[in-house]
C-alpha cells in the first residue's frame, strides 16, 4: 500500500512540473504574440493543453487495461 501511495504522490508531483513547464512556456511564446492578443493566447493555450493532458491520461489508461486483460485471464 506504502508504494502505490509514493507512486501516486510521484505523479501528482510530476505532472505538478509539467504544468509548470506549460506555463512558462505559453507565457514566454506569448509574448511574440501582438500586445492586445497576449492574454488570449495564454488562456487558449493553457485550455489546449489542459485538455491534452486530460485526453492522454485517458488514452494511456485505455492501453494500460488493453494490455493487461490478456494477462488477467
Amino acid at each position: 500500500m506504502a508504494q502505490i501511495i509514493f507512486t501516486l504522490l510521484m505523479l501528482v508531483a510530476l505532472q505538478a512540473v509539467l504544468g509548470f513547464d506549460n506555463l512558462l512556456y505559453i507565457s514566454l511564446e506569448s509574448k511574440k504574440a501582438p500586445e492586445t492578443a497576449q492574454k488570449s493566447v495564454r488562456k487558449k493555450g493553457i485550455l489546449i493543453a489542459i485538455i491534452l493532458r486530460i485526453v492522454l491520461l485517458f488514452l494511456l489508461v485505455r492501453i494500460i487495461v488493453f494490455f493487461q486483460e490478456p494477462f488477467l485471464g
